[in-house]
């Protein structure tokens, strides 16, 4: 779960443009629907790989593999949510797309044996459907998620607000993804199965564009206390172009949460010291997506990352990712578990961040 969580590149003077508001608010971006099945096709790329379960029956589905980072003590938790989803999405005509989930963390994931996901039928309307879906390891539910499913309608009340003005992604370095061990489970006709282990790594390209406010290297940016809030550019490794949305929307709900929690250390100056020295526990408690606009999975995301709040151990964090037209097509908001360590961590002052207030801009 520790790793290097901040990166920050310098400007260069190519600027990423927006498009004015109104072209923003009147592009609607359609994934069209694929006759294959809403499963992953057979030409499988890392993420597909990443989010993909076996059918057990109507309703219960199998993890086919499954990612602990170095130094996390569990399973990564946006390869949860993202199979979670994407099982719940088997009991849904492909009419609907997604249009939040909301989900809870209750047990650490253990990554050497498969997790089940039991769905269960709320509401089919002819609107909206529901779920619930509950993740279960040894009979014990270590994850549940209620999410929402809506026929798309076209409306013509319409707002959102601005993507921030950065560079396209290619002038940004890439940066690695954490890597793990990536466990396999492979099934047998008696319902045992074989695992594998390889080294894996959450399946997404980075970019990272880092805080808004300074030039500070990467290496430096935990030196200087800062205004909760990075910024990121993130698409999934590999082509879903034959997939279908709800393939996509659980790509996206994969990288949700990658990263997000560590935003919160931003205002604290960690320094020299590492993570484990900083802190005794970072894990995310809650995940919630809402989806505004179809979106696709493999193309290019701006993902805004902020943390109002932290208190009681626990942060507060939210999110908005932007398609590269300027559209809004997601929030999240997220709970975090951050204890601070007792042995080595001074008392720090508590700190204020300054926001200004939303304004609308005229058409």
């Amino acid at each position: 779960m520790f790793s290097n969580a901040f990166s920050l590149c310098t400007r260069s003077s190519r600027i990423f443009t927006r498009l004015n508001l109104k072209q923003k608010l009147s592009a609607v971006n359609k994934i069209p629907l694929t006759k294959n099945n809403v499963f992953p096709s057979s030409k499988r790329s890392l993420v597909t790989e990443a989010i993909g379960i076996d059918k057990i029956n109507s309703h219960i589905f199998r993890s086919k593999e499954l990612l602990i980072m170095h130094g996390s003590k569990g399973v990564y938790g946006g390869q949860i949510v993202g199979q979670a989803l994407l099982a719940a999405s088997q009991t849904i005509d492909p009419k609907y797309h997604v249009n939040s989930l909301h989900s809870y963390f209750t047990f650490p994931g253990d990554n050497r044996i498969p997790i089940y996901y039991h769905v269960e039928e709320i509401r089919n309307g002819r609107m909206f459907s529901s779920r619930i879906v509950h993740a279960k390891q040894n009979n014990k539910i270590i994850f549940s998620m209620t999410c929402s499913f809506q026929v798309p309608m076209e409306s013509n009340l319409v707002h959102q607000n601005v993507m921030p003005i950065v560079q396209a992604p290619e002038n940004y370095p890439q940066k690695l993804s954490s890597e793990g061990n990536r466990h396999l489970f492979e099934m047998k006709e008696d319902g045992q199965y074989d695992m594998k282990t390889k080294i894996g790594k959450i399946e997404a390209e980075c970019r990272f564009i880092g805080h808004p406010d300074t030039n500070v290297q990467h290496r430096e940016l935990s030196d200087s206390a800062l205004s909760p809030y990075l910024l990121w550019w993130y698409k999934a490794t590999g082509d879903l172009s034959k997939e279908s949305n709800f393939v996509h929307q659980s790509a996206v709900a994969y990288h949700s949460d990658y990263q997000l929690v560590y935003t919160s250390l931003l205002p604290h100056k960690v320094g020299s010291r590492s993570e484990r020295e900083f802190l005794k526990m970072m894990v995310s408690l809650d995940h919630c997506v809402w989806f505004h606009a179809p979106v696709r999975g493999d193309e290019w995301l701006l993902y805004q990352m902020e943390s109002h709040r932290a208190s009681s151990s626990r942060v507060l964090l939210t999110g908005k990712l932007f398609n590269m037209q300027g559209d809004l097509v997601a929030s999240i908001v997220q709970e975090g578990l951050m204890k601070s360590s007792d042995t080595v961590i001074e008392k720090l002052d508590p700190k204020t961040i300054s926001t200004m207030p939303p304004s609308l801009i005229s058409k």
